[in-house]
């Protein structure tokens, strides 16, 4: 049986296994941070340490003789294979880079092609791609990020209205709603940035459009500059968490 090579990003994980589904391999899950592959690699939380210790953890040598390990493709950016054997003394394994999509593992496993067709190499992101991605990952911000403070906002204000305090119960789906035209600008405009390749400048490209359109927006429902600035600034403090 092949051994496949994963994140433990929960999307990632899940696709891989419904596309290896009526196949015998084993899936070797590394821990990555819950991060997904390709930032995973590009920040050092899918690397050859991440691997090292799952191979390790797992026991992997002693119970397949298999000794080919089949890495996602987009997993190169952290993965040094020439290093490998130095970070540890018994490392048995051979890398291989799969295809860019789990879709075409099937496939891969079946015909291993000496030299991966183009499709299997190249990662072009449609539409399609993009609205799954924009769902996933907002999902994601709202079930491991934003659901308990939201949850915590939201009972202070009902407690606020209560007392008389304050009766803006919808201040709470105000920020739920920033955070979702703040993917949305993300994920679908994303091909504009192609002007850079350096991702400190996408940040500030994207930093600003986001300010500019919940600005925009914050000052057209509240019609105040100084809930517009406070409102900035809640989303900038959100962002970096």
């Amino acid at each position: 049986s092949p051994i496949i090579v994963t994140a433990n990003y929960e999307f990632t994980y899940i696709k891989v296994m419904r596309d290896l589904k009526g196949l015998d391999a084993w899936v070797l899950c590394v821990d990555s941070n819950g991060i997904n592959v390709w930032c995973a690699a590009r920040g050092n939380d899918f690397g050859n340490n991440q691997l090292i210790e799952a191979v390790e953890a797992t026991g992997l040598k002693d119970i397949t003789e298999k000794k080919t390990l089949i890495l996602p493709q987009l997993s190169a950016g952290g993965v040094a294979t020439p290093e490998l054997q130095k970070k540890t003394k018994e490392f048995p394994f051979r890398v291989v880079y799969g295809p860019v999509w789990s879709k075409d593992l099937p496939e891969f496993i079946k015909n291993r092609p000496a030299r991966k067709p183009d499709n299997m190499k190249l990662a072009k992101f449609t539409l399609k791609h993009r609205f799954r991605g924009f769902i996933t990952h907002t999902s994601f911000l709202l079930r491991k990020i934003f659901l308990l403070p939201l949850l915590a906002l939201f009972l202070i204000l009902i407690v606020l209205n209560l007392i008389g305090l304050f009766d803006k119960l919808w201040w709470a789906g105000e920020i739920l709603l920033w955070v979702i035209i703040s993917n949305f600008l993300i994920t679908f405009l994303f091909p504009i940035s192609k002007f850079t390749r350096r991702f400190i400048y996408k940040g500030i490209f994207f930093g600003t459009l986001n300010s500019i359109a919940l600005g925009v927006l914050t000052y057209y429902i509240h019609n105040s500059i100084v809930t517009m600035i406070i409102s900035l600034i809640i989303n900038k403090f959100s962002c970096l968490r």
